[in-house]
């Protein structure tokens, strides 16, 4: 579900704008191109950070009432590995709002994106590498059990994050609004 929810609060960042027209209009502004995307993808990292907060303090305390509490060391990695999983999908997304003009396409090129990632981590030699991989080590984390090797995974995630996000910068540059 987190996934769709970022893919959701990705799809008309830039796509949506650019169909108003607003974007033009912004931009006219002193407002160049790169604070523009900069803007827009802070308050979706904070959005998805604060989500996943708000989601993380519910879970806690409904697993302290019921159960045991959890190791809040644990519980905080845990969700910074959820967080990273569900940048990558924004980001992507992103991408698809840069390039396209429709929201609903590049909500659509995200859901691609999210189906062909969980297929691909089912391999068992990269899946662990795929943000849906990051799932279950923040599973562990949160029970206080270690994670594993997560060094590997962390990076290519982020570097995921950095491709799609350095090519939305490429292309928004060099569009015409």
């Amino acid at each position: 579900i987190g996934a769709l929810i970022a893919i959701l609060i990705s799809m008309g960042a830039v796509a949506t704008e650019k169909e108003r027209g607003t974007a033009g209009f912004l931009l006219t502004k002193p407002v160049g191109r790169e604070e523009f995307l900069l803007g827009k993808i802070a308050a979706i990292a904070i959005v998805l950070g604060l989500g996943l907060a708000l989601a993380g303090i519910l879970a806690g305390v409904y697993t302290a009432f019921l159960f045991e509490p959890l190791s809040v060391p644990g519980t905080v990695a845990s969700l910074a590995l959820l967080w990273l999983s569900l940048a990558v999908y924004a980001a992507v997304t992103f991408l698809a709002s840069v390039v396209t003009r429709s929201a609903l396409v590049a909500g659509g090129i995200g859901f691609g994106a999210f189906i062909i990632a969980g297929i691909v981590s089912a391999l068992p030699t990269i899946g662990q590498y795929m943000p849906n991989g990051l799932s279950r080590p923040a599973v562990s984390l949160a029970l206080g059990l270690p994670g594993g090797d997560l060094a590997g995974p962390i990076l290519v995630n982020l570097v995921l994050i950095v491709l799609a996000l350095g090519a939305a910068g490429i292309a928004f540059r060099g569009q015409e609004l």
